[in-house]
Formats: structure tokens, C-alpha cells, sequence
């Protein structure tokens, strides 16, 4: 190892197959400690320097099956990791080993679980509550206790559509198990009469309900930031007026990651009427800009070309504001929205700043909706939004990779797949 505060290393991988041929390469994102609380996808390829194994007093017996990321795990948390993005390691593939079947090794996963509690307790202490089994083989969950009067404020702006605004409402009053927020709706020159009267009620319906006007030209990073000044909450939940809540503990689920100390933004799982994906995760210079990665796509564990499972909570340069979560305190240490973007762009950015400000962010899968991608306004971008994606989302539009992807990945399509 050349870099002497790097501590562990970790390459991309594939398997074997029982007929000998190379398969399933598994192109994995830089460091992504979130990531790892949800899967050992650093794989069986790691280099540790010794003094450090030596120091967190070595393999521990007890955790069978799981002996690499029980120690992946604990070294991580005093060092630094590093990913070299080759395929460096192949695994053999055979009739008894996970890398055929998952489920070959049932006490492998709960010897991960274990390995897994220890490093979280150890790292958050009484923040930490317990792990939960994920849905697939050798996938886990992490809960963290949220502070008993946590205030979530959820601002939604908007401009008519009245049919939107007020399914969208409903949806978090309806199907959401947390009950300490309040909904600022910000009404950004509604005309129809029929949306002035909901909004000159809003409060009837629900006291957590309150209505602002906002009459200024369309700026989404300014309304939002007009949003976050009114808010009396403790977590700040952005959220588009053409969403509807379908998992009910998503103001948890993303509270949870949002509260931790080294987290920045949370974005939450957003999927399209058919249940197809619309948004997990921001990859940026996806599409020469920044795009959504999977988008369009069925949600699938076991995908065709290996990168990490859209099902799993993950780190990622940046998410959509359509559904964007921080911590009040945070969002205002960074300044908030950056108001030169007018339309889109200040949400990427707000994640690249946050980023080079030494915060993780997170792709929530857990936090679930529908989003029905701008229903109230058109898709026109003006030229300044162009402009500041050009100078603000350096390096790593154009100058180098995003760190939370993979370089041997095509940047031409959303849907992860190697380069040519």
C-alpha cells in the first residue's frame, strides 16, 4: 500500500462457474460504510495492514461463515479504505457454496448479524437499537433510536393541481406511523380557485397542517429554503407535491439515517405507478449530467450486471430533492439550497457539498413513495441550471469518476452495465 493512512483494500470480483468460465462480475462503488452495515460487499479480497488485525485482536471465534466481515467491520472503523476498481478475485463457484446458493449457509448470515451488532454498538453505542434480517440472504438492517420529541417539518411547494397536492397530503396523514411533524405546504402563485380554497382550509383538516404564500417567480431552491426558515422541526423533510407515502415508517427510515452524525442528505426510494424504479440514488455525469441510476427498472435483488442491489441502503454522491431528508442543523452549516439553480440542479449540489464537506450521503431503500415526476410543471431547464451543473458538480461530472459508482461502469445508460 502506497498511502500510508489507507489501513484496508478491497477489488472488484467475479465468480467462477461450474463450467469453468468467468461470470456475474460484481463492480462495486468506492467506500460506502452504510453500504456495509447492509451487506458485505467488500467480498472475500481484502488486504489489511497487520498492526491494525494485530490491534482489534485478530479473526474472534464464534462468528463462523462471517470471520472476514466481522474483522472487515472492525478495522474499518479505525482506518481508512480504500477500493481498487479491477477484478481482482474470482470466486469459485460449486454445489455447496453461497456463491451458487445464498441460503447454503444459513449460519453464515447469522454470524454476519452478530458481527454486525457488535460493530454498530461499539460505533453509535446507545444510538444504536438493534439489526433487522433483510429481505434476501446475507442482507441486514440497522434501526437507530430517534430522540423521544423529534420534529420532522415535510415542505412541499406548489402551483395548483390541486388533485396531486391534496393526494399527496392525505397519503402522509393516512399511511405514516410517525406523528410528530408538521406539513408546510408553500403556495408558489396558485391561480385556480379550487386549490385557494384547499389551501385557505388546510389547517381544518389537520393542525400539523399550515399554508405559506410564497409569490415569487419559480425558483425551487429559494421556495425550499423559504421552507426550511418557517420550519420548526428538527429534521427537515423536502418532498414534491406528486408523491404518495407507500412504506408507513418512511419519516423514520430516513430520520434514522439522517440523524446519525457523519450522514448529510437522505433520499428515499421512489417508484413510478407501475412500480418500476424512478429514483435510487443520483449518479453524477450519468448522461453527461447526473441521472438517475436503475431508472425504469423493475426492483430486483438479483440484477443482470453486478453493482450493488437496488433493494439496499447505500451511500451515493447525491439524491433527488423529489424526496430529500437532512438534519436541520446540517442543512443550515451548509448554507441550504444553492438559489442560483433556479429549477433543477441545487439538489445534486446541495449532496456534492455536503460530500466534500466529509458527510456520507444515503439512498434510503426502506423509505418508499410514489413519485409521478413533475406533474405540475413542464420539463424546460433554463440555460443557468446548465451553467451551474457545469461549474458545480466538479470533478465529478467530468474529471473523475463518482466515488458511490464504478468506473468500468457505462455512463451512457441508467441501467448498470460495462463499459465497452
Amino acid at each position: 500500500m502506497q498511502q500510508p493512512d489507507v489501513g484496508m483494500l478491497y477489488s472488484d470480483e467475479d465468480m467462477i462457474g461450474l463450467d469453468g468460465r468467468n461470470t456475474a462480475p460484481f463492480f462495486k462503488p468506492d467506500w460506502s460504510p452504510h453500504l456495509l452495515y447492509q451487506q458485505a460487499y467488500v467480498g472475500h479480497l481484502l488486504a489489511f495492514r497487520r498492526h491494525l488485525v494485530a490491534e482489534v485482536g485478530g479473526f474472534r471465534s464464534g462468528y463462523d461463515g462471517a470471520q472476514d466481515y466481522d474483522l472487515a467491520l472492525r478495522i474499518s472503523a479505525i482506518t481508512r479504505v480504500a477500493h481498487i476498481p479491477r477484478i481482482l478475485y474470482h470466486w469459485r463457484q460449486h454445489e455447496r457454496s453461497t456463491a451458487l446458493d445464498a441460503g447454503a449457509k444459513p449460519y453464515a448470515h447469522d454470524a454476519g448479524k452478530s458481527a454486525l451488532e457488535d460493530a454498530l454498538t461499539a460505533r453509535y453505542g446507545p444510538r444504536f437499537r438493534y439489526v433487522e434480517d433483510g429481505d434476501y440472504p446475507f442482507t441486514y438492517r440497522p434501526r437507530f433510536i430517534l430522540p423521544e420529541d423529534l420534529k420532522i417539518s415535510i415542505i412541499i411547494p406548489t402551483r395548483d393541481r390541486v388533485d396531486l397536492l391534496r393526494a399527496c397530503i392525505e397519503s402522509i396523514l393516512q399511511r405514516s406511523s410517525y406523528t410528530n411533524y408538521e406539513i408546510l405546504v408553500l403556495d408558489n402563485n396558485s391561480c385556480e380557485p379550487e386549490t385557494i380554497t384547499y389551501l385557505q382550509q388546510i389547517n381544518e383538516l389537520d393542525g400539523r397542517l399550515h399554508s405559506l404564500s410564497a409569490h415569487i417567480p419559480f425558483n425551487w431552491s429559494r421556495l425550499n429554503n423559504i421552507g426550511a426558515r418557517e420550519a420548526s422541526g428538527d429534521l427537515l423533510i423536502f418532498l414534491n407535491n406528486d408523491t404518495s407515502v407507500i412504506a408507513s415508517d418512511w419519516m423514520e427510515r430516513l430520520a434514522e439515517y439522517a440523524l446519525l452524525p457523519e450522514v448529510g442528505v437522505v433520499g428515499a426510494l421512489l417508484l413510478y405507478p407501475d412500480n418500476t424504479i424512478q429514483h435510487d440514488g443520483v449518479v453524477v455525469g450519468m448522461g453527461g449530467w447526473a441521472d438517475h441510476v436503475y431508472k425504469g427498472q423493475k426492483l430486483d435483488h438479483y440484477t443482470a450486471w453486478g453493482f450493488i442491489s437496488p433493494c439496499l441502503t447505500r451511500n451515493v454522491l447525491a439524491v433527488t430533492g423529489a424526496c430529500l431528508a437532512i438534519e436541520k442543523a446540517k442543512f443550515e452549516a451548509l448554507g441550504g439550497f444553492d438559489e442560483a439553480f433556479e429549477i433543477c440542479g441545487s439538489d445534486v449540489e446541495i449532496g456534492i457539498r455536503a460530500h466534500k464537506q466529509g458527510l456520507y450521503n444515503v439512498l434510503c431503500a426502506e423509505a418508499r413513495l410514489y413519485h409521478y415526476e413533475s406533474k405540475t410543471r413542464d420539463n424546460y431547464v433554463p440555460e443557468v441550471d446548465f451553467a451551474q451543473s457545469r461549474l458545480k458538480y466538479e470533478p465529478y461530472r467530468t474529471q473523475c469518476c463518482d466515488p458511490f459508482y464504478n468506473p468500468n461502469l457505462d455512463l451512457t445508460c441508467t441501467t448498470p452495465k460495462p463499459r465497452l
